[in-house]
């Protein structure tokens, strides 16, 4: 049974991605057709985004619906996933603007005034779809934030402000009677919109990567949990193993106490939920799991 807000957050993500390919296609083909060296990088960039963007939906809609259980430390290893393809994407769309300004720089004007006009007309309607995408995915992130939204935030408050950049570089490359001064500014405008890309794609990078390389908690998170089995330490004989992970936002903790031999089953259970609790209050409602073992003092010699 789907909550609220994840329905919400779906019919977002799809309406904005059907008007996203409407619109990218039709700045591709008219960029194309015209030869505007802005409206093409601009059009294959929103489409090689476009893909990206269908990916994490549905990746979005199987965790509405609990398709990942079999994950033992959940979903946030798949949502930072999403966020890396982005990041790469941006990058990919970047490495091809930049080719593009370097390849075209200085070349012909747009050929047909016509294409070119009805290009300008499609980039202003991507604007006006980032803008709205943008309202849209801030909204449906309200209360309980999702890392796939959050990530597409991102990308859409790029993509808005490349957009512009592009209505805005086209305009002026129209309106300046020298051809060669227009298609410098047009490469110009592109760059700034490949750096743009670069950027975001590296701080996407930065915050996801960790992540996926099972990073353990930091040392004031650490050092919480260890407080807390000081503070307790006369309820346990021994501490067997501490183990922590991350896995996007979520914060996993595994302890194994040990017990000696003579502990009842009822005191054990006592101490486990109590630790259990303090350490989730320290970590703000992290996933932790208590575990209680024979301690290792009790276990006899080993023969040889």
């Amino acid at each position: 049974m789907l909550l609220p807000h994840q329905r919400a957050r779906e019919r977002a993500v799809l309406l904005v991605i059907v008007l996203d390919v409407f619109g990218a296609a039709g700045v591709v083909v008219f960029g194309a057709l015209a030869g505007s060296l802005t409206l093409l990088a601009d059009g294959l960039r929103g489409n090689l985004l476009n893909l990206v963007e269908v990916y994490a939906w549905v990746t979005m809609r199987r965790i509405h619906r609990r398709q990942f259980v079999d994950y033992e430390f959940g979903t946030g290893k798949i949502e930072r996933l999403v966020n890396v393809a982005i990041a790469l994407s941006l990058l990919a769309a970047a490495a091809w603007v930049v080719w593009m300004a370097l390849v075209h720089a200085g070349g012909a004007p747009p050929s047909s005034a016509l294409f070119y006009a009805v290009g300008l007309l499609f980039a202003e309607l991507n604007l006006a779809i980032n803008l709205y995408g943008l309202v849209s995915f801030v909204r449906a992130n309200e209360g309980d934030p999702s890392l796939i939204l959050s990530s597409q935030i991102d990308a859409r408050m790029v993509k808005t402000l490349s957009t512009l950049v592009v209505v805005g570089v086209v305009v002026a490359s129209g309106l300046i009677p020298d051809p060669t001064v227009g298609s410098f500014l047009d490469a110009v405008g592109s760059l700034f919109v490949a750096a743009i890309m670069v950027k975001t794609a590296a701080r996407q990078l930065r915050e996801s990567l960790p992540d996926l390389l099972d990073r353990t908690l930091t040392d004031p998170n650490q050092h919480a949990v260890y407080r807390v089995l000081a503070e307790n330490f006369h309820a346990f004989d021994d501490i067997v193993d501490v183990r922590s992970r991350r896995s996007g936002q979520q914060l996993f903790v595994e302890i194994q106490l040990g017990f000696s031999a003579e502990t009842t089953m009822e005191r054990a259970a006592m101490v486990q939920r109590s630790i259990a609790e303090q350490v989730r209050t320290a970590l703000a409602d992290a996933q932790v799991s208590v575990v209680p073992v024979l301690s290792r003092w009790q276990h006899p010699p080993a023969t040889s």
